[in-house]
């Protein structure tokens, strides 16, 4: 006879319950803070959802499985696993869940190499996004609930596996992006410092080797004065736009008295050049500066931020605000000029960078 229909019932509200946490768990995958760390959070929700004592998601790699993440009790797992010599690679090569009920008999699964040395029960599912096998997720000893993991356990953790391949390609893509973004800004950058030497530097030191060639010519006295007080002239220009120069590359100021000098230098000079009026004020608790490399990031971003506002903010007044709050350094720039969606693609790079 079947079961009794209480039971039955019972168990169809249980398999129901269970489904909509995978849909739950897999939904908040898609969230950005959870984009941010996509293994991490793939383990913590299959971990809460099969309630297992230890989880880890395996990425592919080239031939090895590479331990991209670990929750619950696993100690330091190996970084990476022959794919041709451990059952987990089987699982991503046959592209098919595996439970497994004894693990000290499979002499293909190593559950020390992955940190759980006395594991007794397992299930691998492999993570599948458009055909490609990109990992494989393991989920060790149940802590609730039968002793070893059941059909229920692995169409639940399959189901979700098949969201969180989704999160960890997006992932994947996204950071390949941001590395092409960020090659291609750099690249940028090179260029332009490329094209103030040439058409700052090399041509005022041409219109110099014109001046000094004329000037040795000449045997007049007075127009060979003439000729070095023009030569003289010029070297002067040049020097101080090669200094404008140095200093965008590395104010001085931010190395020897720190970031708030330094950003008021900035805004100044942004000021003088602009025709904006610029107010720059840091207000960080303490007389202890920053680490060097974060002075160095806000500096940037903040330098950056003000060229943006003065090539097409079309704004009047702009004021650039450090603090600290919540054991955190802000950095506010704002301006009064026309806006713009964030969301808009855009095919500059200076957006680029300051993500970066």
């Amino acid at each position: 006879m079947g079961q009794p229909v209480p039971r039955r019932e019972g168990r169809r509200r249980g398999l129901h319950a269970r489904g909509r946490g995978v849909g739950r768990r897999a939904r908040r995958l898609g969230r950005r803070r959870d984009r941010e760390r996509p293994p991490l959070r793939v383990v913590e929700r299959a971990r809460s959802l099969v309630g297992a004592r230890g989880v880890l998601v395996l990425l592919r790699e080239g031939d090895a499985l590479v331990t991209a993440a670990a929750t619950g009790q696993v100690a330091r797992a190996e970084e990476r696993l022959d794919i041709a010599a451990t059952r987990c690679g089987d699982v991503l090569l046959e592209r098919k869940p595996l439970r497994i009920d004894d693990v000290d008999a499979d002499d293909r699964l190593d559950s020390a190499q992955l940190g759980v040395p006395d594991a007794s029960t397992a299930l691998l599912v492999p993570l599948l996004y458009r055909g490609r096998a990109l990992g494989v997720l393991c989920a060790f000893d149940r802590i609730r609930g039968a002793a070893t993991y059941g059909t229920e356990d692995e169409e639940l953790l399959r189901a979700f596996a098949a969201s969180a391949a989704t999160a960890v390609a997006t992932a994947r893509s996204v950071e390949a992006h941001r590395l092409r973004a960020a090659l291609e800004s750099s690249e940028a950058e090179r260029r332009r410092w490329a094209r103030e030497l040439h058409d700052e530097t090399l041509q005022g030191l041409a219109v110099l080797k014109v001046l000094l060639s004329a000037a040795s010519r000449s045997d007049d006295v007075e127009r060979l004065r003439g000729a070095v007080a023009d030569a003289v002239e010029h070297v002067t220009t040049e020097i101080a736009n090669l200094r404008a120069l140095i200093t965008e590359l590395r104010p001085a100021s931010l190395d020897a008295l720190g970031l708030g000098p330094a950003l008021e230098s900035l805004a100044q000079r942004v000021a003088s050049v602009e025709g904006l009026h610029v107010d720059a004020a840091v207000e960080l608790d303490g007389a202890e500066r920053l680490p060097a490399e974060m002075e160095t990031a806000i500096y940037r971003v903040a330098q950056e931020a003000l060229t943006n506002v003065a090539k097409h903010a079309k704004a009047q007044r702009v004021s650039v605000r450090v603090d600290r709050e919540d054991g955190r350094v802000r950095l506010v720039v704002r301006d009064d000029g026309v806006g713009f969606d964030p969301d808009d693609p855009t095919s500059g790079f200076g957006l680029v960078g300051m993500r970066e």
